[in-house]
């Protein structure tokens, strides 16, 4: 599909220089407007500005040409020219709620967090129970350590719909940062009821089980995840953290450690603070030096 698009595109190039003098302006400022839509659609964000250019060049009152390029520039990595360019659209269409979430999320990138917090505000002033302005706003306030605020925007989100997925797995990750963990458990449990693939959500229900030091439930929610991908290298190390620390098997905790490893766990500090609490079990010496030998052969201690 991608080299289909790429072709289409170079043929409407070529075609547009060849017959560049024989089109009207309008009829030339949508084609190249039907360029830059192609690559934008390629995420060529570059080549869309430039054309996106181009055509506002001809016909400058294209409103769709300028929201278009305001996107590529965003995606580009320009919030600065993205946000001149949807505010000049704004001038004309002050009560845009869609150009006025725009507008917040370029100054958010722009870490302007008071700004994007003003420019929500309006957003729910025209549509007070707008989705993405109520979990936006609670992810706002969350970056800036006001978890009181982001619970109130999430409360106001869930009030409207219980079952938001996305807005209940960040209200349980707010509570455990707040080390409401039981509480936390509860919205982890509905979020994955509502997303039973979600492999974030069962890591995050498995270290709530931890920090609770319910292990066995940490273990089931872990190998649950792992029939879903049994290459996650952070549940396999979990496992193996639990297994050597808790539960103190050794030989299936040697197992999940050494598959995390073979996968790709190369965190040295996490993984020499799990030999420092392997060696004060009550494994025999053999069963410590076995995990000890293993990562240092793989070179993962500090």
């Amino acid at each position: 599909m991608r080299l289909r698009l790429c072709a289409i595109l170079l043929i409407l190039l070529v075609e547009l220089i060849s017959c560049v003098n024989m089109v009207s302006g309008k009829d030339l400022a949508a084609e190249y407007y039907n360029l830059a839509n192609g690559y934008l659609a390629l995420k060529r964000y570059e080549e869309a500005i430039q054309f996106y250019e181009r055509s506002l060049q001809i016909d400058p009152e294209q409103a769709k040409a300028s929201y278009n390029l305001a996107l590529a520039c965003l995606e580009a990595g320009k919030a600065a020219r993205a946000c001149e360019l949807i505010e000049g659209l704004l001038q004309k269409d002050s009560h845009n709620k869609e150009l006025l979430a725009f507008l917040a999320y370029a100054r958010y990138l722009e870490g302007q967090e008071d700004v994007a917090i003003s420019l929500y505000q309006k957003v729910l002033e025209l549509q007070s129970e707008d989705r993405p302005a109520l979990y936006n706003l609670s992810l706002i306030y969350w970056r800036k350590k006001d978890l009181i605020s982001a619970k109130t925007w999430l409360d106001r989100l869930l009030k409207r719909n219980p079952s938001d997925a996305e807005a209940l797995f960040a209200y349980g990750s707010l509570l455990s940062e707040e080390s409401q963990v039981a509480e936390a458990v509860e919205y982890f449990k509905q979020y994955l009821q509502l997303k039973p693939q979600s492999e974030a959500g069962y890591l995050a229900l498995a270290k709530a089980y931890i920090s609770l030091e319910q292990y066995l439930k940490a273990l089931d929610v872990l190998e649950k995840v792992l029939v879903l991908n049994p290459k996650l290298t952070e549940a396999w190390f979990l496992q193996a953290q639990i297994l050597l620390t808790k539960a103190e098997d050794p030989d299936r905790g040697y197992t999940s450690l050494e598959q995390a490893v073979e996968l790709g766990f190369n965190d040295k500090v996490a993984l020499a603070l799990l030999l420092e609490k392997v060696n004060a079990t009550k494994f025999l010496d053999y069963e410590k030096n076995r995990i000890a030998v293993f990562l240092k052969k793989k070179n993962l201690l500090p």
